[in-house]
């Protein structure tokens, strides 16, 4: 009887502490740290809840389609640690993450169909990624050279290669000095460039009372905008391994923790790529039609569900409708696409533009 009881007792603690998650993030201050952790403890909800929809995309679904911020998502956090050490900020939170919420924009997500052919669709083949992997001065930091930097450089080049990035790798950077950050994005402007990174590996190695070497290696990835120069977050990874004491086998460790902590490194890294340049493009533009009958309303609807264009109503009347749409096109162009889409729907009636500036289009149904 007392076992039951006592193991009663563990399964209410595990629910009860269930949605809190520890998580650990650096940057160059602590403001950013702490916001990169809270992303990052969102994230770890939504990629758990996203491994169990395996009927799209195979599984992986990019959180960054869904959560472009926090807000919301988070109920409260508490800060367990703050370390600030060689120009970063290290913070540690306890994260009290709102999963129903999460799964609600999951589901409205992918009940969503123009959401989804979008985010099946996406490809980001004319946008360049600069990295430069430097060494920033930093005890213990590998050179280009080595081969678990190379690693670490093939892996990232391998995974945004999946999206059609073109990545370009500058290996001349990685010496024994850090790098002024105005210098690269100074190189990555003249090939015109959209992000770049600046990567770096750490290693500790240790000897273990049993003859043995243990390496630590921490990968640090900072991302920038290219063009404006702004920092856009900090991506930390991190490995252990064991191996031989010897030359050869401290190399084979710090390869083998290298690898760990890449892998760690890189679905964070993707998603703040891909989300950076997803939701910096777009924008939001409203669409009004004036007496327009609500059975071409609904005709109007179907057509464009049945587009690429995302879109929701905000106000919708008997003979009025307000569309909001999101989407990387100017307004000139937009109002075409609008345009042609009535025509090659073969819509009854015709539109008459009868206002377009800012980000609001007004059209005039014509019978």
């Amino acid at each position: 009887m007392m076992k039951l009881i006592f193991l009663l007792l563990i399964i209410h603690i595990n629910i009860l502490y269930a949605e809190y998650i520890s998580i650990t993030s650096n940057a160059n201050n602590c403001k950013e740290a702490t916001n990169n952790a809270l992303r990052n403890a969102v994230e770890a909800v939504v990629g758990a809840k996203i491994q169990t929809r395996t009927e799209i995309n195979n599984g992986k679904l990019q959180s960054d389609k869904i959560f472009s911020s926090t807000d919301g998502l988070v109920k409260n956090y508490e800060q367990i640690s703050e370390n600030i050490e060689d120009g970063y900020c290290e913070v540690t939170l306890r994260v009290n993450v709102l999963e129903n919420k999460i799964e609600e924009k999951i589901d409205d997500f992918i009940k969503s169909k123009s959401s989804m052919r979008m985010f099946n669709k996406t490809n980001f083949k004319d946008k360049t990624v600069m990295v430069f992997y430097t060494t920033r001065g930093m005890p213990g930091a590998l050179e280009s050279y080595s081969e678990a930097a190379q690693s670490i450089l093939l892996n990232i080049k391998k995974q945004l290669n999946k999206y059609q990035f073109d990545v370009r790798v500058k290996e001349q950077v990685g010496m024994s000095k850090n790098i002024d950050i105005s210098k690269l994005l100074e190189m990555s402007r003249i090939s015109n460039a959209d992000v770049i990174l600046q990567v770096s590996l750490v290693s500790l190695v240790s000897r273990t009372a049993d003859g043995y070497v243990k390496s630590y290696v921490r990968a640090l990835i900072d991302m920038y905008d290219s063009t404006t120069g702004k920092f856009i977050s900090s991506i930390e990874g991190k490995g252990r391994s064991f191996g031989k004491n010897s030359t050869m086998g401290i190399i084979m460790a710090q390869m083998s923790a290298s690898e760990k902590a890449s892998k760690d490194a890189m679905p964070k890294l993707v998603k703040q790529i891909i989300s950076n340049l997803s939701v910096g493009s777009k924008q939001v533009i409203q669409v009004v039609i004036k007496n327009i009958p609500s059975r071409i309303q609904r005709k109007l609807r179907k057509a464009l569900k049945n587009s690429d264009l995302e879109f929701k109503v905000a106000i919708r009347e008997r003979d009025y409708v307000m569309l909001e749409f999101d989407t990387v096109d100017n307004l000139t162009d937009f109002e075409d696409k609008i345009l042609d889409l009535w025509d090659d729907k073969k819509l009854r009636g015709e539109l008459d533009t009868i206002h377009s500036q800012g980000s609001k289009i007004i059209f005039e149904y014509i019978k």
